[in-house]
């Protein structure tokens, strides 16, 4: 838009001088020289690159991160798809702000994508959060919630989440048990070790499984 409206504005400005021609016969008078005038468009002109490049920069960046969403989205339904089938199916309600639902119309069991390194998985009434930013959480934010402690890795947490997906879809939630084993850096929240225990579906036999400070075991 400001691209635009410079060229428009210096296209406006040659038209002046052209009709001036046309009219007069002669040439504009030529103004005085000025140091405040030469710094004032100096300045002017430093501005409005500045603006031109910053915009183009910007667009550049929100297209790169949307083409990483959609690379991810698409890891994610590969993997998942032969899975679920049909009862798999995505909402977008935005750019970064993306829910896969495993479960069809129930929608109780999904997980919501906030950007490439947040996410947060809910199966049975239960919530796990992964998250880059764990350390900047609060505990109104992680109250009643399963964290994950560790280090999140943008390369692997696909991989990770799609394995404990797996695991889950064949079991149920039984009770959950939590121990402080420390605090975050600015103290702004407890770090805790969770045990869940879960049973297994018809048919199915659960055996332990653990992720960092998560542990899910049969009962």
């Amino acid at each position: 838009y400001i691209r635009k409206s410079c060229m428009t504005f210096f296209l406006w400005k040659s038209c002046k001088v052209v009709s001036y021609y046309r009219k007069y016969g002669k040439p504009l008078k030529t103004p005085e020289f000025s140091w405040v005038n030469y710094l004032f468009h100096f300045v002017l002109s430093y501005i409005v690159l500045f603006f031109v490049v910053t915009t183009d920069k910007g667009k550049n960046k929100g297209k790169e991160k949307l083409m990483i969403i959609t690379e991810l989205v698409n890891i994610y339904q590969e993997a998942l798809t032969p899975i679920f089938r049909d009862e798999l199916h995505i909402i977008y309600d935005g750019e970064d702000f993306i829910s896969i639902i495993l479960d069809g119309e129930k929608e109780e069991f999904f997980f919501t994508l906030y950007g490439v390194d947040s996410l947060r998985l809910y199966w049975c009434n239960e919530c796990f959060i992964f998250d880059k930013a764990r350390n900047l959480l609060v505990s109104s934010d992680t109250a009643g919630e399963i964290v994950y402690e560790e280090e999140i890795d943008i390369a692997t947490l696909p991989r990770m989440v799609i394995e404990l997906i797996k695991y889950l879809k064949d079991v149920v939630f039984v009770r959950k048990e939590e121990k402080i084993i420390g605090e975050t850096p600015w103290t702004y929240d407890k770090i805790k070790r969770y045990e869940i225990k879960v049973k297994g579906i018809e048919g199915t036999l659960a055996e332990d499984y653990v992720i960092g400070n998560i542990c899910i075991k049969h009962c």
